[in-house]
């Protein structure tokens, strides 16, 4: 008997992501997913997804020194660093 797991993965559509959220789906028991369009920096949209979940996959993150320098904000946001 396997046990129910939810995930989140950020950023799933992305470099990492793209391998990764398909290999998920290949393993799991169960094709119960649904795609989630966003911004991971979106604090109720977050809180929303994350709602319930056994486990989070944080993969969203600002790419590139001239993004972190211009914008402090996302630099210093809970979720661009884990």
């Amino acid at each position: 008997m396997s046990e129910h797991v939810s995930i989140v993965v950020t950023a799933g559509a992305g470099c990492l992501g793209s391998i990764l959220a398909p290999t998920l789906l290949d393993v799991c028991v169960s094709s119960n997913f649904s795609v989630v369009r966003g911004d991971a920096c979106d604090e109720t949209l977050m809180r929303k997804v994350v709602a319930g979940t056994d486990r989070v996959i944080r993969l969203a993150a600002p790419v590139g020194a001239p993004i972190c320098d211009r914008d402090t904000i996302l630099r210093n946001s809970r979720y661009a660093s884990v």
